[in-house]
């Protein structure tokens, strides 16, 4: 377990139980972006799986370059990966992730998000989540592909989207452990990273499939 801060946070989720994924943990009081750290990772052999946390964010970003505010309180991190699947089904991945999050909000609060595929999760059909997946392929291979995850958590929200956007404090009208909750999401996509390749198998990717995969993997968590 590698952390870069001292702190309560990155010592207690040294506890993991996880085969790949929060082996390796990455802490930040302020970064620009967890993104853009996790990818400087790779050039130096860094294991699949690193987790790159930060309490706050300077230049977080989601879809399409948009600014993405991820002040103290919230959870902003992004997880290494190298997967061994085609660039046409690198949606797995964010999949994967989406149902993760879900999964460990509704173990922590007991809320059920609401998946908006494949990126956003919204509970009372505001937005409590967008991940970000980005690749780098070269050929018919991933050479390695990393998941922005933020989640408005105990975050103030910024005014202009209130309307829009809700955090699981107020959903759930009490304070969020986050490190909980990163440990709940981490375990659940340890499990879902591993059965890519048997829904990639089992599966055409097509939204009937989607729904299928969905199922399947909350299913096997009740």
């Amino acid at each position: 377990m590698i952390s870069q801060s001292a702190s309560s946070f990155s010592k207690e989720i040294q506890e993991l139980n996880t085969k790949r994924i929060g082996r390796i943990i990455y802490h930040f009081k302020t970064i620009d972006s967890t993104n853009s750290f996790a990818k400087k990772l790779v050039n130096q052999g860094v294991k699949e799986g690193a987790v790159v946390v930060s309490d706050v964010q300077l230049s977080g970003r989601g879809r399409k370059d948009r600014t993405w505010s991820s002040p103290e309180g919230g959870l902003w991190f992004s997880i290494l990966l190298y997967p061994n699947i085609s660039p046409q089904s690198g949606m797995l991945i964010t999949m994967a992730s989406s149902i993760a999050v879900a999964q460990g909000i509704k173990e922590i609060t007991g809320l059920n998000p609401e998946i908006k595929w494949p990126n956003d999760l919204l509970i009372n059909g505001k937005k409590v989540c967008g991940i970000l997946t980005e690749l780098d392929a070269k050929g018919d291979n991933i050479r390695y592909s990393v998941v922005g995850i933020g989640l408005n958590v105990n975050n103030p929200l910024e005014e202009e989207l209130r309307d829009t956007a809700t955090t699981l404090k107020q959903e759930f009208s009490n304070h969020v452990s986050r490190l909980e909750l990163l440990k709940s999401i981490l375990r659940n996509f340890d499990e879902n990273e591993e059965k890519f390749q048997e829904y990639l198998d089992t599966y055409p990717l097509d939204s009937a499939s989607k729904e299928l995969i969905s199922t399947t993997l909350t299913n096997q968590k009740k």
